[in-house]
C-alpha cells in the first residue's frame, strides 16, 4: 500500500487542477481506464514501468477522464428504484430495461438497513436477471459505492463485476454491476426488501412473469421497521455477515 501510496502521489500533479478529485478511489478510477488504454495489466508491475508516470498524464490530459468517462451499470436490486437512484446519484441516466442472461437472483449475508439478507446474481445457465441500465458519471459511481459497501480493498458487501446485458431492441451492451464479494450459505431477505424490489420493478417495466417468479421467493419479516437508514451517505451502514456474526 505505500507503493500505492507513492504512486498517486506522482500522479495527482499531472491532472489539471479543474479535474481534480482528491479521494484516493477516483484517482483509482482513472488508473484503470487509462492502464487498460495503454494495455498494461499488472497495476503494481506497471507503477514500476519506466515513463509509467508520464503516459498516465497524458491519458489524462487527452481523454480529460474525470468529465467525460461514463459508466454502464445494471441494476437487478433496490436500485430499480427511480427515487433512490436521484437521491443517490447527482446525475443519473436511465436508458431502459435490460436483461442479464445465464444469471439468477440470490440472496446472501445480512443488511441492517433492511434486516435480511442482501441480492446478489450467481451463475445458473437457463435462467436470466432482469433489471435497468443506467449510465453514470464517475462521481455517482463513487456515491453508489457508499451505499452498496463496495470498498477498494475487496472487504465490503459489493464489489464490481464486468457483464453483458441484453436491452429490448437485442444490443448487447457491456456493463457492470455490484455482485456479492463473500456468500457462504444462502439466507432469507426480508419480506418489505423483496417487496421494494418487486415494486420498483414493476414500476420501471420489467417482466410480469420474471417479477412474479421474484415475488414467489421465501422471505420474513422484518424484526424493526425498514429500511433503517442514516444522515448522510458518509455514515451508511451496510454490514456483511462477517461484520454481523451470521
Amino acid at each position: 500500500m505505500k507503493e500505492l501510496g507513492v504512486y498517486i502521489a506522482n500522479i495527482m500533479p499531472l491532472i489539471p487542477a479543474s479535474d481534480r478529485c482528491v479521494t484516493a478511489s477516483n484517482v483509482l478510477r482513472m488508473l484503470s481506464v487509462c492502464l487498460a488504454k495503454i494495455g498494461l495489466r499488472n497495476f503494481f508491475g506497471a507503477a514500476r514501468t519506466s515513463g509509467m508516470v508520464a503516459d498516465f498524464g497524458n491519458c489524462v490530459r487527452r481523454r480529460k477522464i474525470m468529465k467525460t468517462v461514463t459508466y454502464y451499470y445494471f441494476a437487478y436490486g433496490s436500485n430499480l428504484n427511480w427515487a433512490q437512484m436521484m437521491q443517490r446519484c447527482s446525475s443519473p441516466q436511465k436508458l431502459g430495461v435490460a436483461c442479464l442472461q445465464g444469471y439468477k437472483v440470490e440472496f446472501y449475508g445480512y443488511s441492517a438497513a433492511w434486516d435480511g439478507a442482501q441480492e446478489t446474481v450467481v451463475p445458473e445457465l437457463q435462467s436470466e436477471v432482469w433489471g435497468v441500465l443506467y449510465q453514470l458519471q464517475v462521481f455517482d459511481w463513487e456515491s453508489l459505492d457508499v451505499y452498496e459497501d463496495a470498498r477498494l480493498n475487496g472487504t465490503g458487501a459489493y464489489f464490481h463485476y464486468p457483464v453483458q446485458v441484453v436491452n429490448l431492441k437485442q444490443e448487447r451492451i457491456n456493463a457492470i454491476i455490484y455482485k456479492k464479494n463473500i456468500l457462504n450459505e444462502a439466507t432469507l431477505p426480508s419480506t418489505e426488501y423483496l417487496n421494494f424490489i418487486v415494486q420498483s420493478g414493476r414500476e420501471q417495466g420489467l417482466p410480469i412473469e420474471y417479477l412474479t417468479l421474484l415475488q414467489n421467493r421465501e422471505t420474513r419479516p422484518a424484526s424493526y421497521a425498514v429500511p433503517l437508514l442514516q444522515n448522510s451517505r458518509s455514515n451508511w451502514v451496510s454490514k456483511t455477515c462477517i461484520d454481523c456474526g451470521q
